[in-house]
């Protein structure tokens, strides 16, 4: 019986007989023909950080939430406290738009425009006494320009004092809010995901489950979503209890995945007699391990 693709090891065995297999491995068993699989968990590595602590070991049963590796932090947290910086930076931004512009701010612009202003009277006043001078051709043309164009410069300079000081005294405008508020939100969102990745360098068992395998070891850096750990999970006492409730007759099998206590509503006990890595159609006989997809024993097909 062929598992789904992209199923592992999940413990199944002869769906179509209103009953479930438990084994430990003896020569007197009773022989049938089975499946034994179990769903393959990869638990992904958050961050590109080196492994510094393993709390388990390969073929360990472990519970859900419990701690399987520990990634270094140091880099991750300072990339989280450079964010949370950002977000007050970004506060303090937001706040001060909203505040509007400062007292001082607008009475220096009230300064800079009156400055503007004298300096454009002083420019015109000298311009027009240049220019019946310059009709008379006792001063050069030259002069004449230079002194139109200053005049001309310090009205442009007036204006632009003038369109500063009402910047100001408008206040700040609703588009500066709202662009404001988003650049604020963004840095919210990045700290909050560096949060997460930090709060996931302890990484833990998703669910209760059989450790596998543990590909990466003390001291290695496993790039960003390499699985870090292969869980196995399989069938629950949970499925026990419910199959007896339904009046299902039990035959229980383990290899690995459970104690035998944890089937005990089992009418019977049947042992594997040989365990058989499947890789496509090919079979071999192995000794029985949690990873084990196929027992076969003789008794029979159980169909």
């Amino acid at each position: 019986m062929h598992s789904p693709p992209g199923r592992g090891l999940f413990l199944r065995c002869l769906v179509a007989l209103p009953m479930l297999l438990l084994a430990a491995c003896r020569d007197d068993a009773p022989r049938a023909v089975g499946t034994l699989e179990y769903d393959r968990i990869a638990v992904p590595a958050p961050a590109a950080e080196r492994i510094v602590a393993a709390a388990v070991r390969e073929g360990e049963r472990v519970r859900a939430g419990q701690l399987l590796l520990r990634l270094e932090a140091t880099r991750t947290e300072s990339a989280t406290q450079a964010a949370r910086a950002e977000v007050q930076r970004q506060q303090a931004a937001m706040s001060e738009l909203e505040a509007g512009p400062r007292i001082e701010a607008i009475a220096q612009a009230r300064a800079q425009l009156a400055a503007a202003q004298a300096q454009a009277r002083d420019a015109n006043a000298y311009y027009a006494r240049l220019q019946p001078l310059g009709r008379k051709q006792l001063v050069a043309a030259a002069d004449v320009d230079r002194a139109r164009a200053a005049a001309g410069d310090a009205q442009a300079q007036v204006r632009a004092a003038s369109a500063a000081l009402a910047e100001l005294e408008h206040g700040t405008r609703r588009e500066e809010l709202a662009q404001g508020e988003a650049a604020l939100q963004a840095a919210r969102s990045q700290a909050a995901a560096q949060e997460v990745t930090l709060g996931k360098l302890d990484v833990v068992a998703p669910r209760d489950a059989l450790v596998d395998s543990l590909p990466y070891r003390l001291g290695d850096q496993a790039p960003v979503g390499s699985p870090l750990a292969i869980l196995l999970v399989g069938d629950t006492p949970h499925d026990a209890e419910a199959a007896k409730h339904a009046g299902v007759v039990l035959l229980g099998v383990t290899c690995g995945g459970h104690e035998p206590r944890d089937l005990l509503g089992a009418r019977e006990l049947v042992e594997v007699q040989h365990v058989a890595a499947r890789d496509g159609e090919s079979q071999a006989p192995t000794p029985p391990s949690p990873s084990a997809a196929r027992a076969e024993s003789g008794r029979g097909p159980a169909r």
